[in-house]
């Protein structure tokens, strides 16, 4: 909660047509809107925000298992706790050297098969991940391209954003091209709009 009070906040918008977790992260990775990606992805090209930016991917659910320097199977059941450990290691490995784009899938992948699992408890893990990480960093862009599952691999439409950098209007929701632009604007230290 002391991020609501110190820094940028607001709610991203995903309005894409399936809400599913690939089409939401290469929107942002491609800095494009691709409706025909419904499903995980068989392979990577080139991402666009990656080269502008050199950015290491841990963990992105654009293909499965998940892409970059961590790969965990969409549909098994690995535990929170590993996930998180993973990530963070993989995160603090690399981010005194570059940028990092880095995804927690556990609430999406638990939170769409499993409707009786406590989630205040798996909120409650991320959070403490959240806050161990953030208090490593200057700045940072935390957000969720989409909301919780509605059912498998499709979302609410609305996800969090808590930023160190301004966003580019504060009475309307973030679309998924303006996160991308963020991004930009954090790394290269220009304003883009």
């Amino acid at each position: 909660m002391t991020l609501f009070n110190d820094i940028n906040r607001g709610v991203v918008v995903n309005r894409t047509l399936n809400k599913h977790p690939a089409q939401a992260w290469l929107s942002i990775l491609d800095m494009k809107i691709d409706h025909s990606v419904n499903t995980f992805l068989s392979s990577v090209g080139k991402l666009k925000l990656v080269e502008m930016t050199g950015a290491t991917l841990v963990n992105i659910p654009i293909t499965n298992p998940t892409y970059g320097e961590i790969g965990i199977d969409y549909r098994a059941e690995v535990e929170i706790e590993k996930e998180i450990e993973l990530v963070k290691k993989s995160i603090l490995s690399k981010i005194q050297e570059k940028p990092v784009i880095a995804d927690i899938t556990a609430l999406d992948r638990i939170l769409s098969s499993n409707t009786k699992i406590d989630k205040c408890k798996l909120y409650e893990k991320v959070d403490r991940f959240i806050g161990e990480l953030l208090s490593k960093v200057d700045d940072f862009i935390l957000f969720s391209p989409y909301g919780e599952p509605t059912k498998e691999n499709v979302h609410e439409e609305h996800g969090v954003y808590l930023a160190t950098v301004e966003r580019p209007n504060s009475r309307r929701p973030l679309e998924l091209l303006e996160i991308s632009l963020q991004f930009l604007k954090l790394n290269k230290g220009t304003k883009i709009y």
